[in-house]
């Protein structure tokens, strides 16, 4: 579904087949020449890593998601798979930006915010 917010802003809802999640929210703006499509997760990433370094399914577990399930605990086990590899895409984009970086911490990735940025 593409919903007009504004004139040239759009959400676009890109559906999840086959899964509790239904759709993820994506915006698009369009401009003259350029476009520009915005995810949101990436900077819900970003605040939810004020709180410090964590792994991406720590990361995952404070994300939002559009299921219908009262808590992280009750979500089920192969959804909070798919949660948290999308966590993943989100931070390996974000270390590709220097706005995040890793940390080999007792055999387990954190991640942190990048320090300067």
């Amino acid at each position: 579904m593409i919903e007009v917010m504004f004139p040239n802003f759009y959400r676009l809802e890109v559906p999840l087949p086959k899964t509790p999640l239904k759709y993820l929210n994506s915006y698009l703006i369009k401009g003259q020449g350029r476009n520009l499509l915005i995810d949101t997760g990436l900077n819900e990433v970003l605040h939810i890593l004020k709180n410090g370094p964590m792994n991406a399914y720590h990361i995952a577990s404070q994300m939002t998601w559009d299921i219908n399930c009262n808590s992280w605990e009750t979500f089920p086990r192969a959804q909070k798979f798919f949660a948290t590899a999308e966590a993943v895409t989100h931070l390996e984009l974000l270390c590709n930006e220097n706005l995040v970086r890793k940390i080999d911490h007792k055999e387990t990735i954190l991640f942190e915010l990048n320090p300067g940025q």
